[in-house]
């Protein structure tokens, strides 16, 4: 088990602030905590399933 604290961000994502990764048998868990944005939801889905045109904050 190990914490991966960041404070970049990859393509159209909030800032990575931390990142928890761990391994249960053959089974691995990762948990990441992204800064807040505050403006609305682009998806309620995680995968985007058509273009986003997201604001300046992200």
């Amino acid at each position: 088990m190990h914490s991966t604290p960041s404070a970049t961000s990859t393509g159209n994502r909030p800032a990575l602030l931390g990142m928890y990764e761990t391994v249960d048998d053959a089974t691995a868990y990762r948990a990441e905590l992204s800064a807040r944005v505050d403006q609305p939801v682009l998806s309620d889905d995680p995968i985007l399933r058509q273009d986003q045109d997201p604001l300046g904050s992200w």
